[in-house]
């Protein structure tokens, strides 16, 4: 199993007027896929935490689909 992704469109400007203006944490739903440079920045940018559950789903059935063949 793999996963395809399109390269994402974040509105960093946006994150940053977030940032100042809310004191609550920012989160980043369907990071999975996206590449280090742009999760460097999305963190720059004040988001906390990042979903990238897809991708460790993905780890998990390929293993278990090794594990037992």
């Amino acid at each position: 199993m793999n996963l395809t992704i399109s390269m994402p469109f974040l509105l960093f400007d946006s994150f940053d007027y977030i940032r100042q203006r809310e004191e609550e944490a920012s989160v980043l739903h369907g990071g999975s896929g996206t590449p280090d440079e742009i999760l460097i920045q999305t963190i720059q940018s004040g988001i906390c935490k990042i979903n990238v559950n897809t991708e460790v789903s993905i780890s998990v059935i390929n293993y278990l689909q090794h594990a037992n063949s």
